[in-house]
């Protein structure tokens, strides 16, 4: 079967998104070898020209994506909004007439393109934060949530395979979405390779930060719960002046401001350093010597810094999300996201007690190296083994 894989534009200042596909698609090449499939990776014509001189797998050919025409985005936002569009315009899209052109039987959305093709597709469904969150701004402002709800009722419906990382996610998108359970694989999200790879590796923080300090890489979005994870650090501050700094890492989302306004309300602000979106080295350099990741996002089902953490020995006290326990098992610490006294005694509990830092360290890491991206891979391939007896039955 000629499987078109495609790789999307996708913001490195997205996170964790970027780091998983990019990680998936590194898996896929070394790996594609393997597969009796033949393989079309699209992808962005600097990532193409990156992989300029790369040895490729001989069933692998690279090519840029095809760049979409002035109407591409209006027509396909049409079919999804309007449906009876779809029954009038029934000419596909420059993409789609790409890899028509090029014999493509199946498409695997592995990142950052998610159109909805009468081609069969997989794709991959992080979560539906729209639906089990639906009041956070992020999630209703602008149109968000009516753009949401219309692209994915039509775009899960027609997958073939639509790719979940827990049974959590999974009973979401049968409940909330109407998707058969047949039509939905469980694959976790791997450990990130780039934990994996510095795990034995030596490494700094960043220059002019405190010794001693805890750890929150996350986006400055309201539902990351920054605000619940300062009133516990209040808590702590109160108890204990020489509680550890917290250090926050990530992209402004646009509630920045507002989370640096209620430090300073909470009188933290001395407690606090904002380092904003940093390399990834220096993401290795804080795990490697914080006490601790605090990690209170009040969403999952599966999130990927408490994975990083475990692949670098950072003891992780994680929110118990719809999905944690799933995720995570016995390597982290659990508390109630919505509760700062919870979360502060979670801390605590961590930073006094060397013996269940040990253990959580210890079980992270026996964690993190159980399902890597030659896992998930290997569960994609099965996929596209599964389907190609209905697919060789027409042209």
């Amino acid at each position: 079967m000629h499987v078109g894989v495609v790789l999307g534009d996708i913001d490195k200042q997205l996170g964790g998104g970027f780091t998983f596909v990019h990680d998936v698609v590194a898996a896929f090449l070394e790996q594609a070898a393997t597969s009796s499939h033949r393989f079309t990776l699209f992808a962005p014509r600097d990532y193409v020209e990156a992989m300029r001189g790369e040895q490729l797998a001989p069933n692998v050919t690279l090519i840029a994506n095809c760049k979409p025409g002035i109407l591409d985005r209006h027509i396909s936002l049409l079919r999804h909004y309007w449906p009876v569009f779809g029954y009038f315009w029934r000419w596909p899209s420059r993409f789609e007439q790409q890899m028509r052109t090029l014999g493509v039987e199946f498409v695997w959305l592995a990142g950052g393109n998610h159109d909805t093709y009468e081609t069969p597709y997989a794709t991959t469904l992080w979560d539906v934060q729209y639906l089990t969150h639906p009041w956070l701004p992020e999630m209703n402002r602008n149109w968000q949530w009516e753009h949401r709800e219309l692209f994915f009722s039509r775009h899960l419906r027609r997958a073939t395979s639509i790719i979940v990382g827990t049974k959590i996610g999974k009973d979401q998108v049968t409940r909330y979405c109407g998707v058969p359970e047949d039509h939905i694989d469980i694959l976790p999200h791997p450990t990130p390779s780039f934990a994996l790879r510095a795990a034995e590796q030596e490494s700094k923080p960043p220059a002019n930060l405190p010794k001693d300090f805890i750890f929150y890489p996350a986006q400055f979005w309201p539902h990351k719960n920054h605000v619940n994870l300062l009133r516990a650090l209040k808590i702590l501050v109160e108890t204990d002046p020489d509680t550890p700094t917290l250090v926050l890492v990530g992209s402004d989302r646009g509630n920045r401001a507002f989370v640096e306004s209620c430090a300073a309300e909470l009188g933290v602000s001395h407690k606090i350093v904002i380092l904003g979106f940093v390399p990834t080295e220096d993401v290795v350099g804080l795990y490697k010597h914080a006490r601790a990741l605090v990690y209170p996002s009040f969403s999952g089902p599966e999130n990927l810094p408490p994975l990083e953490a475990f692949a670098l020995g950072c003891p992780a006290v994680v929110s118990n999300y719809l999905g944690a326990e799933e995720q995570l098992g016995d390597a982290a610490l659990l508390f109630d996201p919505m509760d700062p006294a919870s979360l502060a005694d979670s801390v605590r509990k961590v930073l006094s007690d060397a013996e269940l830092r040990r253990k959580l360290v210890e079980r992270g890491k026996a964690r993190a190296i159980r399902w890597t991206g030659r896992e998930f891979v290997a569960g994609v391939f099965k996929i596209f083994d599964r389907f190609e007896p209905q697919r060789r039955c027409w042209k």
